[in-house]
């Protein structure tokens, strides 16, 4: 690359982060003003505030920034679904785009101390607190990981969504029908499910014995850099997608 060439990138790259900064702006405000992050120290914030600017900044300054984006997305994903499941109540399932999913259940909140020592951050978490007394203030196991994870899905989704927010600068979004975002998270979301089943011996609320593998594989088409990830997903498995666009 020429040096006019190297100018060109530059000016793109400064023009890209304006852009990003505005769509981002409000996606900042919205999550640093819920009552379980805002009420976070000003040191925390801030460090969880630049990481995600620092990544933001490398998927601009990448070769590739799509493919650093799709990665980005798909490992949120992953990410929040592997304290989502974890916490989901009723009234939250309810309220969700996958209120009529039966594949993810209410259930596992009901298993967090056999099931902290499956998760990695929270088992770390919970050997960190578990004597401390001060810090527990008379809490169990259970309702310290229940919170704990809360704040790490509440977390893990203010990435999540803000990458895909960043989807629109390069053009990575669907004109007509069907987007895979949603579907992507919810397979994320049923494969983690399936999974936490498996450690503990609860029976899976899958009926065909590929769907666990078939629901994992779907973000990492989509940090494999597939065009259409949920037209691939389908047109692998041969079925539709148990996400349903009138399902809000």
């Amino acid at each position: 690359m020429g040096i006019f060439g190297g100018f060109k990138r530059i000016r793109e790259q400064m023009g890209t982060a304006s852009t990003v900064a505005m769509i981002l702006a409000p996606h900042h405000a919205e999550y640093w003003a819920i009552p379980r992050l805002a009420e976070r120290s000003e040191e925390w914030k801030k460090k969880y505030r630049d990481d995600f600017t620092n990544r933001t900044l490398a998927v601009m300054q990448a070769e590739n920034p799509l493919a650093l984006l799709r990665e980005e997305i798909a490992n949120w994903s992953i990410n929040y679904a592997g304290y989502k499941v974890l916490v989901i109540t009723a009234d939250l399932k309810r309220e969700s785009f996958y209120a009529d999913c039966p594949y993810i259940s209410a259930e596992l909140q009901n298993h967090l101390e056999a099931l902290t020592p499956h998760n990695d951050i929270l088992r770390e978490f919970w050997w960190t607190v578990k004597d401390d007394k001060r810090l527990l203030q008379g809490s169990s196991q259970s309702e310290v990981v229940f919170s704990y994870a809360t704040t790490c899905w509440l977390l893990a989704l203010y990435y999540l969504n803000g990458f895909n927010m960043m989807r629109a600068v390069y053009k990575d979004v669907s004109k007509a029908g069907r987007d895979w975002f949603k579907p992507m998270v919810l397979s994320s979301l049923i494969s983690s499910e399936d999974n936490y089943r498996s450690k503990i011996g609860l029976p899976s609320l899958l009926t065909d014995p590929k769907a666990a593998f078939n629901h994992l594989s779907f973000p990492h088409l989509v940090a494999r850099g597939e065009t259409n990830p949920l037209f691939t997903w389908e047109d692998t498995v041969r079925q539709p997608h148990p996400y349903r666009e009138a399902v809000t």
